[in-house]
């Protein structure tokens, strides 16, 4: 558990974070509730099979967790998600504001 109270922020990002944590759930979870609202970037499952890797250099094998955009709909079931898809990225953008949890 972060040490922060419940709301302590207006926004909590995670840019390209939950990717790498093994208890992402968990990790969602406290960010709801430290936060009024999450923003997160998830590079997706077709990331992986499109690109295979970040140009620079760190591929993508050390996520540990890599979704396809259903699993992101339902861990993020009231959010807006958008799809982005740059030459050298493929994810989404996720914004959950207080109570779409």
């Amino acid at each position: 558990m972060l040490p922060f109270k419940d709301k302590s922020f207006d926004v909590v990002v995670c840019g390209d974070v939950l990717e790498h944590v093994y208890d992402y759930e968990k990790a969602v979870k406290e960010a709801r509730r430290v936060g009024k609202t999450v923003v997160a970037t998830i590079p997706t499952k077709e990331y992986e099979e499109r690109i295979g890797h970040k140009p620079s250099g760190y591929p993508f094998s050390e996520h540990v967790w890599k979704p396809a955009i259903e699993e992101i709909k339902k861990l993020f079931p009231n959010a807006e998600i958008e799809m982005l898809e740059r030459e050298d990225w493929i994810g989404v953008l996720v914004v959950e504001k207080d109570g779409d949890a």
